[in-house]
C-alpha cells in the first residue's frame, strides 16, 4: 500500500474542525465532505475518523490514545481502522486542537 501524502490543504480543513469541536464542545463528524468541497476537493471519495478527549494531560496523549482505540479495531475489521487500511485515498489531511484540556483529532482521507 502507497503511503499517504499529508496535504497542507486538507489539514487546513481539518484542523478548522477540530478547533471548532473544541470551541463549541462537541464531537461530530458534521458534513466533511461539504467542508473538503467549499475547500475546492471536489472529489465524493473521502472518509473522516474523529477523536475526542477530554482529560488529557496533552495533545499529544489524547492523539496517541485517539489512534490506540484505531488500532484496537483491528482484530473486528472496525470502521476506523478500515478508514486507515482503505487503499483508495491518496491524501490525508490532520487536524489537532486543544484547549484546557479538550482536545480534538481530525483525520480526513481523500482520494482525488
Amino acid at each position: 500500500m502507497a503511503p499517504l501524502k499529508l496535504s497542507a490543504g486538507i489539514s487546513t480543513v481539518s484542523r478548522t474542525w477540530a478547533r471548532d469541536l473544541v470551541v463549541n464542545d462537541r464531537c461530530t463528524h458534521g458534513d466533511p465532505g461539504a467542508r473538503l468541497r467549499r475547500a475546492g476537493y471536489a472529489s465524493y471519495r473521502w472518509a473522516e475518523n474523529i477523536g475526542c478527549r477530554d482529560g488529557y494531560a496533552s495533545a499529544r496523549r489524547a492523539a496517541l490514545a485517539t489512534h490506540r482505540f484505531y488500532q484496537s479495531e483491528k482484530p473486528v475489521n472496525g470502521g476506523h481502522w478500515r478508514t486507515i487500511k482503505n487503499k483508495v485515498y491518496r491524501a490525508i489531511g490532520i487536524g489537532v486542537w486543544r484547549s484546557g484540556s479538550r482536545t480534538r483529532l481530525v483525520t480526513d482521507f481523500y482520494a482525488p
